[in-house]
């Protein structure tokens, strides 16, 4: 950002606006996600995977999203534990893996939070090992 470019008001305005859509769009990555487990969880519980000529959840799943029940279940689960895990982890823009969002939902609730601060500089196995501790 220190090579600043004199541009036009016009340019700036087509900037923000280009901003503005791009966030519009990071939330929605959000928003879809929960959404899509939400519908997971209700194609599941509701056994509409049978409606649907399926025998099991995991045969819907592997037929339309190429991904097994255990990682649906781990959607499902960051889903209905959204409520107690911190804001900040679902901001627009914000990349965090799945994988660590459903580690958070395995601990108690008082702990989750203390572990939220770091998530974005450990992988995966240091926070399972933190969790461990």
């Amino acid at each position: 950002m220190n090579d600043l470019i004199e541009i036009s008001e016009e340019m700036h305005l087509e900037a923000l606006a280009c901003h503005r859509r791009a966030m519009t769009s990071a939330r929605l990555i959000v928003e879809g996600f929960l959404d899509y487990a939400k519908e997971l969880k209700s194609i599941n519980e509701k056994r509409y995977y049978k409606a649907l000529g399926f025998e099991t959840f995991g045969d819907y799943l592997s037929e339309y999203y190429d991904i097994s029940d255990k990682t649906a279940y781990k959607y499902i689960a960051v889903y209905d534990q959204r409520a107690t895990l911190p804001d900040t982890l679902f901001s627009p823009g914000r990349k965090i893996e799945i994988s660590k969002l459903y580690l958070l939902t395995t601990v108690p609730e008082e702990q989750r939070a203390e572990l939220a601060e770091s998530i974005d500089e450990v992988s995966k196995s240091e926070l399972e090992a933190q969790i461990k501790e």
